[in-house]
Formats: C-alpha cells, sequence, structure tokens
C-alpha cells in the first residue's frame, strides 16, 4: 500500500487525504498512518505553510480559505522519487 500511496501522490492532482482513501479503496485512518509512515522514513516532507502569508489576498490559489482553514501539503523527497523507480 505504501507504493501505491507514493504513486497516487506523483500523480501530481491535489487530493484530499478523504478522496486518497476513496481511490486507494483503503479506510482513511489507515491512509492517514501511511502517509505519516512516509514521513517518518523520508520519502514525503509534510509543509504546513507559513503562520502568516505574505502573499497579496487573491494571489494565491487557496485565498478563499485564508485563515479559515489550516491547508498541509505533502511533497516526495528525493528519497521517494528513487523508491518509485526501483
Amino acid at each position: 500500500m505504501i507504493k501505491e500511496l507514493l504513486l497516487a501522490l506523483a500523480s501530481g492532482e491535489y487530493v484530499s487525504k478523504p478522496e486518497l482513501a476513496v481511490k486507494l479503496g483503503k479506510p482513511l485512518a489507515l491512509v492517514d498512518a501511511a502517509l505519516d509512515e512516509l514521513v517518518r522514513l523520508g520519502f514525503v516532507e509534510r509543509d504546513d505553510g507559513p503562520a502568516d502569508c505574505e502573499l497579496p489576498c487573491g494571489g494565491c490559489p487557496y485565498a478563499s480559505m485564508c485563515n479559515r482553514v489550516s491547508l498541509s501539503t505533502l511533497a516526495i523527497t528525493a528519497k521517494g522519487w528513487q523508491a518509485l523507480s526501483q
């Protein structure tokens, strides 16, 4: 499942954890735990964004959610891309 999850992240689409769970046919709690494991193993980096955004409002795709919803993104690391290429 770890490799499936990495492949889903590598697709380049913005997708939520619930959408990943549906896409993979797994419970949300399992997907959440697997994402934490990918971070722990160094295959994925989590970015919780800046506490204070300095971008002008309207210039960001998340402007409608600014200061309302905490947004955390994940990015595949070099180690993660290497694991996918094997």
